[in-house]
């Protein structure tokens, strides 16, 4: 399992039973995610929209005493199918071992009010559809990325602490 040190930034590789305490990053992908490979030179991650979130991860888990952090865009070697399967595989103890589970929603905005967020049937949900997306439509009216992501329910069901975070 390759984890952030909080500190330093770089990447380290811990075997089970010896993985020390981490936090998790939940979150749905963007443009600009951090590969494993472009992580590993660091100036080159920095460049990336996505760092931003690794970053921010790596400080509230170092504010919290937590030296490392776990975040799936570049701690899994996608290009090795074996540390692929081997993480998927995982992916269920890792949330559950984890210290603290962050949830990044990253479309939330603060004038929305959870009170006004409308649930829709499981057949009117399609991120795909265009109508999802439309300027006109009311964004509270929409359930957030977050929600329809398929691990989603894994991840909270397996996670004993959960903190939601936004853009703010």
């Amino acid at each position: 399992m390759w984890l952030i040190n909080t500190t330093t930034l770089n990447l380290e590789c811990f075997m089970f039973p010896n993985v020390p305490q981490y936090e998790i990053l939940s979150h749905t992908w963007g443009d600009e995610e951090v590969s494993f490979q472009q992580f590993i030179n660091l100036e080159e991650a920095k460049m990336k929209g996505g760092f931003a979130k690794i970053e921010k991860t790596c400080q509230l888990a170092k504010a919290s005493g937590i030296k490392y952090a776990w975040v799936d865009t570049c701690c899994i070697d996608k290009l090795s199918s074996a540390e692929l399967s081997e993480s998927i595989n995982s992916m269920y103890c890792w949330y559950q071992r984890a210290h603290v589970y962050y949830a990044f929603l990253s479309d939330w905005r603060p004038e929305y009010d959870w009170v006004d967020m409308k649930s829709l049937k499981d057949s009117e949900l399609n991120i795909e559809d265009p109508a999802y997306e439309s300027a006109g439509s009311d964004p509270s009216a929409r359930p957030l990325r977050w929600f329809t992501r398929g691990w989603t329910l894994q991840e909270l069901i397996a996670s004993t602490k959960i903190e939601f975070y936004d853009r703010t």
